[in-house]
This record gives structure tokens, C-alpha cells and sequence, in this order.
């Protein structure tokens, strides 16, 4: 998980988030599937259902899973993904740029 937190938040397991360790708990099952920077909508939807088994195993709570679950994640290479369907948006050289399509 130590090598997963660096290659895809660039920080160490125990300073991520809930959604970002949601995020990397996701890609255990089919990694290639799964990956974030791949196919980021696979991955937040297997995300969502880590988040709710969270809650439902009492470790974290109702309000803290929904604020997991709107988190915006930002990526080591520079990019962000936002939940929406096909639209990304990726940050270069500070300037934020929307691709529809």
C-alpha cells in the first residue's frame, strides 16, 4: 500500500485520505481495471462500495463516507479527476484545462 500511496498520491499510506485510500484499496481486485489514471470511473465506483462497507463495519462515519465520496482526488502526475462522466480535467503548468468528449 506504502508503494501504491507514492505512485498515485506522492505521499506516505498514513497521510491519505479516506478517499484516496478507498481509491488504492480498489485496485487490489483487477489492477488494470481498476487503476485511477486508467479508467478513473471503474475505479470510483469500486471506490464508493469500499467507502460503504467502511461505514457499514462502523470505521468511519455516515458524514465522513459522504465527504469521502465527493473528494476531488489530485494524482502525483499533476492530474485531477472529477466525478463526472466523460469529463476530466487535467492540471498543466497551473492552468486547469476541461476535455469534453
Amino acid at each position: 500500500m506504502q508503494t501504491a500511496a507514492e505512485k498515485y498520491f506522492g505521499k506516505s499510506v498514513a497521510d491519505l485520505t479516506i478517499a484516496e485510500a478507498a481509491c488504492i484499496a480498489s485496485i487490489t481486485k483487477a489492477p488494470t481495471y481498476y487503476d485511477p489514471l486508467v479508467n478513473f470511473e471503474n475505479n470510483k465506483r469500486r471506490a464508493t462500495d469500499v467507502i460503504n462497507k467502511m461505514v457499514e463495519l462502523e470505521m468511519i462515519s455516515a458524514e465522513e463516507a459522504e465527504a469521502a465520496k465527493a473528494e476531488q482526488l489530485v494524482f502525483s502526475d499533476g492530474s485531477d479527476k472529477v466525478d463526472k462522466e466523460n469529463t476530466f480535467v487535467l492540471k498543466h503548468s497551473g492552468a486547469k484545462i476541461n476535455l469534453i468528449g
